[in-house]
């Protein structure tokens, strides 16, 4: 799995499973998903008890686990990672399960601090820039003078902005700015 969108409802149940027996050892959860749906939902309501039970504060139930969303995947797994047992790290390299643990922690850990979070830090995020695209409201409104300036001097939509990386989040910038308009129109039209 490399991203939050490529884990299966059976992937993140073992996952929080085993991070909740690290937890609690003494507490046994089952971490695989058997076939049958009621079955699965004793085993999913049983894994969100338990994490409840941790102090997860978030909305928690079986739903959570069986129809899986990145949101809500990324925030109980990184509450699970934030209260594993910390372990000293060259201790553990002798016992080859706490070695896959380690692996485990230290993948979430990446996959925590990857671009798309929105608690990574400003100077790691890729932030998309934009500018204003000049294009005329509609072609049937227009005077004659604006008529005379967008097919004479007005530049091409694709040699507007100044760097050619901008042209696409300003084309959808646009596109967003027309449809909102459009919406707002229908909306006021609706209602009377």
């Amino acid at each position: 799995v490399k991203t939050i969108a490529g884990f299966t409802s059976e992937e993140f149940v073992q996952s929080a499973a085993r991070m909740v027996m690290k937890i609690v050892p003494d507490q046994p959860i089952p971490y695989l998903l058997p076939k049958s749906k009621a079955a699965r939902f004793r085993v999913c309501t049983t894994l969100a008890s338990a994490i409840q039970d941790l102090g997860y504060r978030g909305d928690l139930g079986y739903e959570k686990f069986l129809y899986t969303n990145d949101a809500d995947t990324r925030a109980v797994l990184i509450w699970l990672m934030n209260k594993l047992p910390k372990h000293d790290e060259a201790a553990e390299d002798g016992d080859g399960e706490a070695t896959s643990d380690m692996d485990i922690k230290r993948a979430l850990k990446r996959w925590y601090l990857q671009r798309y979070n929105p608690y990574t830090p400003e100077s790691k995020r890729c932030l998309l820039t934009t500018c204003t695209i000049m294009t005329p409201d509609s072609a049937e409104k227009l005077t004659k003078f604006e008529l005379n300036y967008y097919t004479k001097y007005q530049k091409l939509v694709s040699i507007q902005p100044n760097r050619h990386d901008i042209l696409p989040p300003s084309l959808m910038e646009l596109n967003t700015k027309e449809l909102c308009i459009v919406a707002e129109q229908q909306a006021a039209f609706d209602a009377g």
